[in-house]
């Protein structure tokens, strides 16, 4: 059984249409590989509350929140901005074109 919960990711979100869920899914995605090879952590999910909506997220799992999940984080901001000065290094290094972004993405129980 699975709770809703909510994603905290600092990265790059890309929505996945259906032809490329199979990749996502095997983790073969060319995203994915390039992602691995630079250390980037990637978290993708079927985040559609009516019908199926996918998004791939990569740089850094901050944390999974929820009933069944983390309930609390705490950060200080030295950590914050290391964090991300690295996931920004690294996304460029990946050939990754954009500034990482802090996602707060909540995700429903299907």
């Amino acid at each position: 059984m699975s709770a809703s919960r909510c994603l905290v990711f600092l990265g790059i979100r890309f929505e996945v249409p259906p032809n490329e869920v199979e990749a996502v899914e095997r983790r073969i995605d060319p995203r994915m590989k390039k992602a691995q090879a630079n250390k980037l952590q990637c978290y993708w999910s079927d985040f559609g509350s009516e019908g199926e909506h996918y998004y791939l997220f990569v740089g850094k799992n901050i944390g999974v929140f929820g009933i069944e999940d983390r309930s609390e984080l705490q950060m200080e901001m030295a950590e914050i901005n290391g964090l991300a000065a690295e996931t920004s290094s690294r996304l460029a290094r990946a050939g990754f074109a954009s500034e990482p972004i802090l996602y707060v993405h909540w995700e429903e129980d299907a």
